[in-house]
């Protein structure tokens, strides 16, 4: 997240302290229940979008979502 001198940047794209886009999380979880590993969800990422996503970090997602599906 871009910062500024006097901390009044607001951007449109993104909730506040949000890390990431939901659409973005919802295709790592569907990536993940068909089947796909972390590291290829991550790699398929990186191929789509040119950015780094860790494979750690979509498994932590994809933790998450499994403890929200389990309650």
């Amino acid at each position: 997240m871009p910062r500024d001198r006097n901390g009044e940047f607001k951007t449109v794209l993104f909730e506040p302290h949000q890390r990431c886009d939901n659409w973005l999380e919802e295709m790592i979880i569907n990536m993940y229940a068909k089947g796909l590993s972390a590291r290829d969800i991550a790699e398929t990422i990186e191929k789509m979008y040119d950015t780094k996503y860790s494979a750690s970090s979509v498994s932590n997602l994809t933790d998450v979502a499994l403890e929200e599906l389990n309650k």
